[in-house]
């Protein structure tokens, strides 16, 4: 069986093409050519139809078995992996943050594409591995999260990251 096509993430927003994160994996393994494979969201991003405790949108970006994460310390890093959707692209985007006071303030963490950082699993999910540095002072408190924010405009606009 061939491996899935490569599908432009968000194409109505004109990626540049040539940076690899503009890509992902097709649900489909011969693409979808002069259509779309995107996962649209369509209910309430806060609500919780099926009661999980999980607000639907955060479902729908994670999957139907949650983010599966994954956080290793070494010396010197933070390396946190997940699974994701990524054909649910129009839905939020996933960001981590962090804070020094398990209150706040969180903020974006700054991270750089590496290779191999997305790996490709069954069912159109995708799992990614962020590396994140340490702070100088170890005595700092130190937290991390996923967070999902939310697209509020409606397609064909230009979609921000912000909450």
């Amino acid at each position: 069986q061939p491996d899935p096509s490569l599908v432009l993430i968000r194409p109505h927003q004109r990626p540049d093409p040539a940076r690899p994160e503009s890509w992902r994996s097709s649900r489909f393994v011969l693409g979808s050519p002069g259509g779309t494979d995107t996962l649209e969201f369509t209910g309430a991003p806060g609500a919780d139809l099926n009661a999980n405790g999980v607000p639907d949108l955060v479902d729908h970006v994670f999957g139907p078995n949650g983010p599966a994460t994954a956080f290793q310390l070494s010396t010197n890093a933070m390396h946190v992996s997940y699974t994701w959707m990524p054909a649910a692209e129009n839905a939020g985007a996933i960001v981590l943050e962090q804070a020094f006071d398990v209150l706040g303030p969180w903020q974006p963490v700054t991270l750089t594409a590496a290779p191999g950082d997305r790996e490709g699993l069954p069912a159109g999910q995708e799992r990614r591995h962020l590396t994140v540095p340490l702070p100088a002072d170890p005595s700092t408190p130190w937290f991390l999260r996923l967070a999902v924010n939310p697209f509020l405009s409606p397609p064909g606009a230009q979609l921000g990251e912000q909450r």
